[in-house]
């Protein structure tokens, strides 16, 4: 067993996964409206060129081996992609008097709860902006589509099994995925022996998955530096590492000889040194830099910076001779 071990590698895998099969699921709806739209000028085109786009995507998935952390955040990007894609449809369908299409408009809310897109809202704002735009271009554009009740009947059909069947295969990735991230903290659960009460020591093999765990977290944090956010707790952590927040706790105390409150602040007190050190005391006011770093108050700064530092920020500005701009000096931007 190495160092490093990767405790979500299934769910990890089942995300992936579920990504190809989306994107595949997708290129087939795309082909058979391709197929059935190709009397409907100038939408034949377009889903043509719409059909090339995603498969392009797919070969891309099924021939290069990219790591879950990409395929997060290409997913985005992906839906942006779709919603481009649905656009001219929907846009060219309202101006003959028909809604269906609109249902494709309600698979990327669907789609970024399953990949658990963090900026959900903004997404669905994106979305309601296209939506709305259309009503409003179309009365200026005039489009033109001239298809018999037949054909508009057919295509309302492939809309509604096509968008069901999305939802289907959605749903059922997202089960999948939601069992591999409860079926690893039970794995987790059942690796990781309960310190005893005696004791209070964790054998050999405990610590090794713990010191895994807490390589991810170091990792996390200096990569991400979610310790600026004021807001970031244990839970936003744990849920960012797919794991239970015992373990994390656990982690962090067996490693750091700290509990989470103390290991954040020990992050963001190492931030405002830095930017102490750098000068930018003579720009800013220590207000802004100790609230850049993620503190709210500074009474809670002080008392971190006392503990990691022993001393407070006023000693240590005095004994690096930093030049500090006044409170009430209007900070740069």
């Amino acid at each position: 067993m190495g160092t490093k071990i990767k405790i979500n590698d299934n769910l990890h895998k089942k995300y992936i996964d579920a990504a190809k099969y989306v994107v595949a699921l997708i290129s087939v709806i795309l082909l058979i409206l391709n197929i059935s739209s190709f009397r409907m000028y100038p939408l034949n085109y377009i889903l043509g060129l719409e059909f090339i786009g995603n498969v392009l995507i797919l070969i891309l998935l099924l021939t290069y081996n990219f790591d879950y952390k990409f395929i997060q955040s290409a997913i985005p990007i992906y839906l942006i992609f779709i919603e481009i894609c649905i656009y001219p449809f929907a846009m060219f369908w309202w101006e003959i008097g028909q809604i269906t299409p609109f249902i494709w408009f309600l698979l990327i809310p669907m789609g970024s709860i399953m990949f658990d897109i963090k900026k959900m809202f903004l997404s669905n704002c994106i979305t309601f902006i296209l939506i709305v735009s259309i009503f409003v271009l179309c009365p200026f554009l005039k489009l033109e589509l001239n298809l018999s009740p037949a054909e508009i009947a057919r295509s309302n059909i492939m809309t509604v099994i096509g968008s069901f069947a999305i939802t289907l295969m959605m749903v059922w990735h997202y089960n999948k995925m939601t069992v591999a991230f409860n079926d690893s903290n039970v794995q987790l659960a059942d690796d990781l022996k309960p310190e005893t009460e005696e004791t209070g020591k964790v054998n050999d093999e405990d610590k090794e998955k713990l010191k895994a765990l807490y390589s991810e977290i170091q990792e996390y944090f200096e990569k991400q530096q979610p310790y600026c956010n004021s807001k970031f707790n244990i839970v936003q952590l744990a849920n960012k590492l797919n794991i239970n927040v015992n373990y994390v706790s656990r982690a962090i105390k067996l490693y750091d000889k700290t509990n989470f409150n103390q290991f954040i602040n020990k992050y963001r007190i190492n931030l405002i040194v830095s930017m102490l050190d750098d000068g930018q005391l003579s720009h800013y006011t220590l207000l802004h830099i100790y609230t850049k770093a993620g503190f709210k108050y500074q009474s809670t700064f002080n008392a971190a910076f006392r503990k990691v530092m022993n001393m407070t920020p006023s000693e240590y500005i005095a004994s690096k001779k930093i030049q500090e701009i006044p409170e009430n000096t209007e900070e740069d931007s």
